[in-house]
């Protein structure tokens, strides 16, 4: 049925993410092979839990039950590859983390465009400009919270998830000025937050259970 499919193409996605984060982390880092493999591992099982929670998710949600299992089971993937690595390794792991930052700001500017070419039939030089933008946005984004994951950026004070959905359409759509007439730029936002909703209707369920 429709779910089987979107599990499935879920499930790819997941799986060309996790290959392509290890071949940018063989290259970047010069892992041995006994580390690759050892990355590997770790690698693939936070990319099974991913693949899990998006089928519990298209299925209905996530109780904190659900979330604290998955938290569990994930592990810290990050602090486990951290520790697969020698000093010299760890000096240039940021350098890895922003080619990360580039290629996931790379993968959703070119699904946003393809999104929007079927919309509006863009012309070539829209889509550049489309591309352009939407890519100095994500990447503005990712970088700001790598930023703050290493504490390289001031701190302030953290957006209701919500209202940072809201804040995030609104830069995506002012980033378009210039590109979409107002028109489009209308439709586009409509789009937006018609996708947003169904994030929105989720977040309640997929918060992480309090301390005990």
């Amino acid at each position: 049925g429709i779910l089987g499919g979107m599990n499935e193409m879920m499930q790819g996605m997941l799986e060309q993410q996790f290959e392509g984060r290890l071949t940018r982390m063989k290259s970047t880092l010069n892992l041995t092979p006994e580390q690759e493999q050892a990355a590997r591992e770790i690698l693939k099982r936070q990319a099974t839990q991913a693949t899990k929670a998006a089928q519990k998710l298209l299925a209905g949600g996530m109780t904190p039950e659900d979330t604290a299992d998955l938290q569990r089971d994930t592990g810290n993937p990050e602090a486990e590859i951290k520790a697969l690595l020698t000093p010299e390794q760890l000096d240039s792991y940021q350098n890895y983390q922003r080619t990360e930052v580039m290629a996931n700001a790379r993968l959703a500017a070119n699904g946003e465009v393809l999104q929007l070419q079927s919309l509006f039939g863009l012309s070539e030089a829209q889509q550049d400009q489309a591309f352009a933008a939407l890519y100095d946005h994500t990447y503005g984004l990712l970088d700001g919270q790598l930023g703050s994951a290493v504490g390289t950026t001031t701190s302030v004070a953290p957006l209701d998830p919500v209202a940072q959905l809201d804040q995030m359409i609104d830069q995506k759509v002012k980033a378009l000025e210039g590109v979409l007439t107002p028109d489009q730029l209308a439709r586009y936002r409509q789009l937006q937050q018609q996708q947003m909703s169904f994030v929105k209707k989720l977040m309640p369920q997929i918060k992480a259970p309090p301390a005990e």
